[in-house]
């Protein structure tokens, strides 16, 4: 005979393998639903295992079976682009609008003016960017050193779910092979409900960084209706035409992942 505490947890189903699997599912829906946000496309199907990654490395991906026509990213127009012109003229690799190149200092918490778009910060600086907003309404014109990457990367997490998301990822997705893949990607599953998802800025950790390229993670705490959980969000960016753009050398350009705590990074945020 059962105790009355045995059949208590026999008949919670929140103490039920079954139950727990589900909460497992809905972590795994959440961080797609980062993808989704980040990227700005259409639902993708799950990664098998052979794809998966850890917080910090980018799956590798076999080349498209047909290779996509890199479509050239869109430009602000000539008036926009005229601060940076003079610099740009004397240095190829100089910022877009002028912004100072430093490529040796590493952030240390960086001071930012924290805004908002919807419910998400970002920071913004004179110094670091962004320098400027377009015609269209996206904020671009990061500065080229490994602060202004951090910048452009939590900027980037929240220009891809705002108003303006089409056109600036028209524009921040840069050149390469995988430029129209990752821009028109869609498997037909259609988009996820991403509207109850917050996000809150943790900290970050610079994974690597050159004059060319920078891996940039941030941690998240992501809430919904089901709870929440702390996400990794690795981006791959590129500096070209003066500003970081995601990288498109690879169809991922961004791997998320669920971590435990925020052990390695550096504290950052609005708050």
């Amino acid at each position: 005979m059962s105790s009355p505490e045995n059949n208590s947890q026999e008949q919670n189903p929140f103490t039920r393998p079954a139950w727990l699997a589900a909460a497992a599912v809905v972590a795994i829906v959440v961080i797609l639903a980062i993808v989704l946000i980040i990227l700005n496309v259409r639902g993708r199907s799950t990664p098998g295992a052979s794809s998966a990654t850890t917080p910090g490395t980018v799956a590798s991906t076999s080349s498209p079976t047909s290779s996509p026509s890199p479509a050239a990213p869109s430009t602000p127009s000539a008036a926009e682009s005229s601060a940076g012109a003079s610099s740009a003229a004397r240095d190829p690799d100089a910022s877009i609008c002028g912004l100072r190149t430093d490529l040796s200092s590493a952030p240390s918490r960086p001071k930012a003016d924290w805004k908002y778009e919807g419910t998400t910060a970002y920071p913004s600086s004179p110094t670091y960017g962004p320098g400027k907003t377009s015609s269209k309404g996206y904020r671009y014109c990061f500065a080229h050193s490994p602060t202004g990457a951090l910048f452009a990367a939590a900027n980037a997490m929240v220009q891809s779910a705002g108003e303006n998301a089409t056109v600036w990822a028209n524009y921040f997705v840069g050149k390469g092979p995988y430029r129209s893949h990752i821009l028109n990607d869609d498997d037909g599953t259609g988009n996820g409900d991403v509207g109850s998802t917050r996000m809150r800025l943790d900290g970050y950790r610079m994974l690597s960084f050159s004059a060319k390229s920078a891996q940039v993670d941030l941690a998240y705490d992501v809430t919904n209706t089901d709870g929440t959980i702390t996400a990794s969000v690795v981006q791959s960016l590129v500096w070209q035409d003066g500003d970081w753009h995601f990288s498109a050398a690879s169809s991922q350009p961004v791997n998320v992942g669920r971590i435990p705590d925020l052990t390695g990074y550096t504290a950052w945020g609005e708050n």
